[in-house]
């Protein structure tokens, strides 16, 4: 089986954004971390995480995108995002 990385969703995550009009930025190094995706529109950012397997971890990485974020997501791919508990992020407001 064809291992999956972050860069085979990074373009439709990158697509969905500039479809909400948003101006779209890969890897932007903050806080000594970097975001995969940086949405800005008029004074307001999002963040956007990829992740292919680990998306526990991917709540820690959003939380730290969350200090220059005002909305923050977690992208996931259609072949594991089964594996994901979605009250997880709920709970933590992602």
């Amino acid at each position: 089986m064809k291992r999956l990385l972050e860069e085979s969703i990074e373009g439709d995550v990158k697509r969905f954004v500039e479809a909400k009009g948003y101006d779209v930025y890969r890897q932007v190094q903050v806080l000594g971390r970097r975001i995969d995706i940086l949405g800005v529109r008029e004074g307001s950012m999002l963040a956007v995480e990829l992740k292919v397997r680990d998306w526990k971890y991917a709540i820690y990485q959003a939380y730290l995108a969350s200090l220059c974020a005002s909305k923050v997501y977690v992208a996931l791919p259609n072949a594991t995002i089964h594996l994901a508990n979605p009250n997880v992020f709920v709970e933590n407001g992602i």
